[in-house]
């Protein structure tokens, strides 16, 4: 399922109080409204549930799944590990060591940046203060709802499996995010961890440290990234299926050995969501029409193609056809 973030659709009228806005109205009301809708497809196994969020979907993604007993799993892209204030900043000081980052117009946004983040981060900050966050006018409140969350420490309280991907190239969120994750989770057999040298945030290949003008070219994520998650879920489904004496239906797809053509034995449905930092995702929930997203190939399963046109598009990506 994808759908509009509510921000991006209704912009100020997202909230009845936009001076109180914070991330429950933003997007986890709405994640969790999703989910409730799948979990009463008629084709939709309701324990099947996926909830899948890059960059700042990512970094909300345990709270979405925290009291929800109808998620299965989530699954982490390029899922920022640190509060959105730091992650700004440290993405300005990448900027200014790129040509052109001495630009007077940069460092002004860079110290402005600074600034917002002593604000956000000083112990006396109210709700009602507003804060300018990259040309955005934000209310303290949504920032003091986000004091104290330490997204892997409440993943790590989770039961439900959990699957971290990492492109190595990325400069918006970094090593030490993944790294975070994998602390967090280590030990646990819920979490699984995937990263790839040669990716970026967007899980787009190339080489060296990603650049901003990176996500101005065409592309669509990596085959082995579609793969990894669809391998993940399936081996999901394995454990479920031999839980529930479903050995036999679980051979017969067993022998398939190349994931993409992946044909769960249980219907399954996975959430796609993503909340944008600074820059637009793979996964935005009909953010930016350019954005690259995953899907199977219609007309070779082996190869990744880039997604049809918005509104000739209605099954979740890795679910069976």
């Amino acid at each position: 399922m994808r759908y509009t973030k509510r921000t991006k659709k209704y912009g100020a009228k997202a909230s009845d109080d936009p001076s109180a806005l914070t991330v429950n109205d933003e997007a986890i009301n709405d994640a969790r409204a999703a989910v409730e809708l799948l979990s009463k497809q008629p084709k939709i196994d309701s324990k099947r549930i996926f909830v899948l969020g890059h960059s700042w979907g990512g970094y909300l993604a345990p709270r979405i799944a925290t009291g929800d007993s109808q998620i299965s799993g989530i699954i982490i892209l390029a899922g920022s590990a640190r509060p959105l204030e730091q992650m700004i900043v440290e993405q300005l000081q990448y900027f200014a060591t790129q040509p052109g980052g001495s630009s007077e117009q940069l460092q002004k946004q860079l110290a402005a940046a600074e600034e917002s983040e002593k604000q956000i981060e000083n112990p006396n900050l109210k709700s009602t203060d507003t804060i300018g966050l990259v040309g955005a006018r934000v209310p303290g409140g949504y920032f003091l709802d986000l004091r104290g969350y330490d997204p892997p420490a409440v993943a790590a309280k989770l039961t439900i499996p959990i699957l971290v991907l990492q492109g190595g190239r990325d400069y918006q969120v970094r090593d030490a995010d993944f790294d975070a994750w994998k602390k967090a989770l280590e030990g646990k057999p819920s979490g699984e961890f995937k990263h790839y040298v040669d990716l970026n945030h967007l899980f787009e290949t190339g080489k060296g440290m990603a650049t901003p003008s990176e996500y101005d070219n065409p592309g669509h994520v990596a085959e082995p990234v579609v793969a990894d998650i669809a391998a993940w879920i399936l081996a999901d489904a394995r454990i479920d299926c031999a839980r529930t004496n479903h050995v036999t239906q679980w051979r017969q797809h067993e022998s398939r050995s190349n994931p993409l053509l992946w044909r769960p034995p249980l219907n399954c449905a996975i959430l796609r969501f993503e909340v944008a930092a600074v820059h637009r995702a793979i996964v935005s929930p009909g953010g930016n029409s350019n954005a690259p997203e995953l899907r199977r190939s219609s007309r070779d399963p082996q190869q990744v193609a880039p997604l049809a046109p918005r509104e000739s598009r209605n099954k979740c990506p890795l679910s069976p056809q």
